[in-house]
């Protein structure tokens, strides 16, 4: 069986990463500059978020796992 696909498998980090930090796809998409959709979009593996994105779910993870701002 082949591997997932890197938008599923990067789909189910931003899932795990939003729900450890107790975020719903709303919330997050409001710290990160857009909209539930587009979360919901990203945690189903159909679009990739774009790259600045990326870096600032990176800041969100970092600051949920730390418990202090960057």
């Amino acid at each position: 069986m082949p591997p997932p696909a890197p938008t599923v498998r990067l789909g189910n980090l931003i899932r795990i990463g939003r729900v450890d930090a107790g975020l719903s796809q709303r919330g997050l998409g409001e710290l990160v500059g857009t909209n539930q959709s587009a979360v919901s979009a990203w945690e189903a593996g159909g679009v990739l978020p774009r790259l600045d994105v990326v870096l600032a779910l990176a800041r969100v993870e970092d600051v949920a796992s730390r418990g202090t701002p960057p």
